[in-house]
C-alpha cells in the first residue's frame, strides 16, 4: 500500500486491465487468484476489480515460500511435493 494506506492508482488500473482484458471476467464467473503472501495488495485489488466486473465468487489462494522452506528444512516429505491434495474450493 502507499504511505497513505490506499492502493496506488497504477495498481488499481493494472488489476482492472488484467481482469477486464486479460481474463475477460464475465458476470457470475468464478475467479481464482493465486499468489504469494507478499502480493496480497495486488490480489485484493484484483479481487475488487473482478467483483466490480461481475464475478460471482473470487477465491484467493496464498502461498508462503518461507513456510515451504521450513517444511523442507525439517524434512517434511509433503513439503517436497510440487503441490498438495488440498481442495482449495472446498
Amino acid at each position: 500500500m502507499s504511505p497513505t494506506g490506499s492502493v496506488s492508482d497504477l495498481t488499481r488500473r493494472y488489476a482492472e486491465v488484467v481482469v477486464g482484458v486479460g481474463l475477460n471476467v464475465q458476470p457470475g464467473q468464478l475467479v481464482v487468484i493465486r499468489g504469494l503472501v507478499e502480493h496480497a495488495e495486488l490480489a485484493r485489488t484484483a479481487a475488487e476489480a473482478a467483483y466490480a466486473a461481475g464475478a460471482g465468487l473470487v477465491e484467493v489462494v496464498y502461498e508462503d515460500d518461507q513456510v515451504r522452506r521450513s517444511g523442507i528444512a525439517h524434512g517434511a516429505s509433503a513439503a517436497l511435493a510440487e503441490g498438495s491434495d488440498v481442495d482449495y474450493l472446498g
